[in-house]
């Protein structure tokens, strides 16, 4: 058993570090944007426009959400401000964005670069209750 929680532990480890380098490697991409030809995911900067990202952004965008999530749940604004940060700015350098007459449903809601952590639980709460 201790065996197994070790390789366990290990494999998290390895997958917390790929996941980092993601992350790190979409950052830090080009400024030129892919060509995308109606693959990938749509994705709604909270007040503003859709944009088309390609799919391969998934798994970064999912990351920074789930910290984003785990910022919100801790009650960090700090982290909450600089991880909407990261991901408005992920969004606007790798996307492309969609003409607003262009209506379809988003993969994905961000917030806004300026959304406070109070004004994003209240959302969350505005949402949970169906309201």
């Amino acid at each position: 058993l201790e065996a197994r929680l070790k390789i366990s532990s290990v494999g998290s480890e390895v997958a917390r570090q790929l996941l980092e380098m993601k992350r790190q490697l979409a950052l830090d991409a080009p400024s030129e944007r892919p060509r995308l030809e109606g693959a990938g995911i749509v994705v709604r900067i909270a007040g503003d426009d859709q944009y088309r990202l390609p799919a391969s952004a998934r798994s970064v965008l999912e990351g920074l959400d789930e910290d984003l999530a785990r910022a919100i749940d801790k009650d960090n604004a700090e982290d909450f401000a600089r991880l909407t940060r990261r991901l408005v700015t992920l969004v606007n350098d790798m996307g492309e964005r969609l003409p607003r007459d262009d209506v379809r449903a988003s993969d994905l809601i961000v917030p806004a670069a300026d959304m406070t952590l109070d004004d994003a639980k209240k959302l969350l709460a505005e949402g949970a209750s169906g309201a």
